[in-house]
């Protein structure tokens, strides 16, 4: 399979799911959904696909010719994937699975695939746009190592739930469906610590082979909670007790306006790890010590990241948008370019930001303006319609708490911001 492939062929129409209802009488799961895998995607999801600066498809092929990039499969998705149709006459084992769409079960099969040409044993997953960090067993990791003997079927099966549940995450705090799958290639990294994950416990029947996997949180109650379920099932065996958590380490984030590179942030703040699960730590430093040492770059590094960004940015595709991209370090100090997106809608660590230049500072003090005024302008020009929505999905109107929430200053600090630039000059 072809690094970076762009294959749009995952859409069914009406008659082609009646040709599986027939299928379905004569072969397996498995050579159905293989059966699939050829049929051509509608014009108008492919051009919306392509649309979208913010996904994969937009920018991934072009920039793994012109940085570093970690090795990846991408696979389209229409709007059929997020039907809850289709897959439960399939008898998938996962209960997730069972109510996937036709679609969503194929690009499942693909990907399982392409980890076998591989030999992968894990993976990372998001669709074009969003990938869930903050569930990381369930959603964006997918890890086969923990389950002996694996199925295609039985990965199909694990990697539909993540789906879905990245999906249904998405859906809650992100407007863009995300139209594909992003399957990378993990690289080797050097973990300062491990956060999101969940312990695991293994329990085991002697008797008849029978095994339950529960998970739980790190709290003395949750692990109460495994230990009266143990007591209640007094013929399960604890085998195995492991942790599966985010490897956390060093990355940075570019931000680039007006085709100038104006600004370096680091990628991971505190605020990410409020009332998570952190571990690995080494004994005698806190998480603000271990954040500070992480977020520390040499100008060495931020010199060889601005001459690899700019790279990007002077593509004709790329330099007329304002964007936020993300580098990674390896365990090898190799830098890695793995995402990027809007400026607009990216996170802005403004308190932590490191400035390219005097003009880069005054950039990005014109775009915390601009932002500021298209929040005033939103929030004067809400609907009845708005407000509703607003107030069911518990999104704030007030414009500090969002500005707070993008990274930005108060709109009071701005405000002085402005006034200091004007000050000087004059």
């Amino acid at each position: 399979m072809k690094k970076n492939a762009l294959d749009f062929s995952y859409t069914l129409s009406p008659a082609q799911r009646q040709e599986i209802d027939e299928l379905l009488k004569q072969h397996s799961p498995e050579e159905i959904l293989t059966s699939l895998v050829d049929r051509p995607i509608d014009p108008k999801t492919e051009q919306i696909i392509k649309a979208d600066k913010n996904s994969y498809a937009f920018w991934g092929p072009e920039t793994s010719k012109l940085v570093r990039t970690p090795e990846t499969l991408f696979l389209p998705m229409s709007f059929e994937a997020f039907k809850i149709s289709g897959a439960s006459e399939l008898n998938f084992k996962h209960p997730s699975a069972k109510f996937a769409s036709l679609e969503l079960a194929m690009s499942a099969l693909t990907i399982a695939k392409w980890s076998e040409e591989l030999n992968l044993k894990e993976f990372f997953l998001k669709n074009a746009n969003f990938s869930s960090k903050h569930r990381w067993p369930h959603t964006c990791n997918i890890d086969f190592s923990y389950t002996p003997n694996m199925t295609t079927e039985d990965k199909i099966s694990k990697i539909i739930s993540h789906m879905c549940q990245i999906n249904s995450d998405a859906m809650l705090v992100w407007t863009n469906p995300g139209l594909g799958w992003v399957a990378r290639k993990k690289l080797d990294l050097e973990p300062i610590f491990y956060a999101f994950g969940r312990k695991f416990f293994h329990f085991t029947d002697p008797k008849t082979g029978e095994t339950q996997t529960l998970s739980t949180g790190a709290s003395d109650e949750a692990e109460q909670k495994i230990a009266s379920w143990n007591a209640q099932n007094p013929n399960m065996q604890l085998q195995q007790t492991f942790h599966i958590g985010m490897p956390i380490t060093r990355e940075i984030r570019i931000f680039t306006l007006g085709g100038e590179i104006v600004g370096f942030v680091p990628y991971w703040t505190p605020i990410a790890f409020k009332n998570q699960n952190v571990y690995g730590l080494d004994k005698d430093i806190t998480l603000d010590a271990a954040l500070k040492r992480m977020n520390t770059f040499t100008q060495d590094e931020l010199n060889y990241l601005h001459n690899e960004t700019k790279k990007i940015i002077q593509h004709p595709k790329f330099h007329d948008t304002d964007w936020a991209i993300d580098w990674i370090i390896t365990r090898d100090k190799i830098w890695y370019m793995t995402d990027m997106q809007v400026a607009q809608q990216s996170y802005m660590d403004y308190d932590n930001m490191i400035f390219a230049s005097d003009t880069g500072r005054t950039r990005v003090h014109q775009f915390l303006n601009q932002q500021l005024e298209s929040m005033r302008h939103a929030q004067k020009n809400l609907s009845l319609f708005d407000k509703i929505v607003l107030k069911l999905t518990g999104a704030s109107t007030d414009i500090d708490k969002n500005l707070k929430r993008s990274g930005y200053p108060s709109q009071k600090q701005i405000i002085k911001l402005n006034q200091q630039i004007g000050t000087k000059q004059k």
